[in-house]
């Protein structure tokens, strides 16, 4: 019976359910099919537990019990339990459609507000639903819970997420439905808190992949081959590896932003860990190449192809991500 429902659970929110982008954009690899959520207390925070997640252990959110918190004041309660798709709150691209926040509001604050609660679980509780936009009720915006919320907004808008502290986790049902009273129509969504992984892996620089291939002359990596020196590069005409062989003449930003793209193409084929930032390059590299052509692109796109290369560039040197391969 429960594989049933599950069935016809999956069917159902294929249907509305946001497409993700070939990129993770967030912190957490994440599980990508509805897993079975429960909420075993009432009280915040409240302890909710997944199941269902096949093969968890390749992902950072598995099966077991988390802390969790409401997202809508005047939701439902309890929620629903049921099979949910779970979202990472720093993946922008695929909870911008799902989650409206308030003016001025991101979903950084929100983060920022998890690793610095203070006074009691109500009072974290109920900065976060003013912090969402869920709650206007201003006579309990005060002490604790007022302090938390100004330090969020004033603080909280770039904070950098770092391993060990906790990302916030969206449980989706129906996203928020504004400060209707209307309980009938407000499903409670809820999220959780999962701790942000250690890095894992290693980058390498393009000229170590450059010289790694199946044409030497170094030692063969074979990480080559879950992409292919002879694979066709996008638009280009040619091979990933000839683009990467191939010198950026008059400054030629394609290739300046194709020699790193497909280093760090490598070193994520390899398990090294990207951050947001990496990614962000990746998906602005992979529109490019899908779009232009080494000898046809504007000019006004010179300047950001050759930003993102030097995202890039950093990432595949240490400076930013897991770090450089030692030698």
């Amino acid at each position: 019976m429960k594989k049933k429902v599950f069935l016809l659970t999956m069917m159902v929110l294929a249907l509305f359910a946001f497409v993700p982008s070939a990129w993770s954009q967030g912190v957490l690899d994440m599980p990508p099919n509805p897993v079975y959520v429960r909420h075993l207390n009432l009280d915040p925070p409240f302890t909710i537990r997944l199941s269902d997640i096949s093969n968890d252990s390749q992902y950072d959110v598995r099966n077991g019990d988390y802390d969790g918190w409401c997202s809508e004041h005047n939701g439902t309660w309890p929620a629903v339990d049921g099979y949910r798709f779970l979202y990472d709150s720093t993946d922008s691209a695929k909870i911008a459609p799902l989650y409206t926040l308030p003016f001025g509001v991101n979903w950084n604050m929100v983060n920022y507000l998890l690793n610095n609660k203070i006074g009691t679980d109500m009072e974290v509780q109920t900065a976060l639903w003013f912090l969402l936009g869920t709650q206007k009720s201003s006579d309990v915006l005060q002490g604790n819970v007022l302090t938390m919320y100004n330090d969020a907004k004033t603080n909280g808008g770039n904070f950098p997420l770092t391993p060990g502290q906790v990302v916030a986790v969206l449980i989706y049902i129906d996203g928020f439905k504004g400060l209707s009273q209307d309980q009938s129509v407000r499903n409670q969504d809820t999220l959780i808190e999962v701790t942000v992984p250690p890095l894992r892996g290693c980058t390498l620089t393009p000229g170590y992949w450059k010289t790694h291939s199946t044409y030497g002359p170094a030692p063969y990596d074979d990480t080559w081959a879950k992409i292919g020196e002879e694979t066709t590069f996008y638009k280009s005409g040619t091979t990933w590896y000839n683009v990467l062989r191939t010198p950026p003449k008059k400054g030629n930003a394609y290739y300046i932003l194709a020699f790193q793209y497909i280093a760090a193409r490598l070193n994520i084929e390899a398990g090294a860990s990207t951050t947001p930032q990496v990614v962000a390059a990746l998906v602005f590299a992979e529109s490019f190449f899908n779009t232009y052509t080494p000898t046809d692109f504007p000019a006004a796109q010179r300047t950001l192809a050759i930003n993102n290369a030097k995202v890039l560039d950093s990432y595949n040197n240490g400076y930013i991500g897991p770090g450089h391969c030692s030698d």
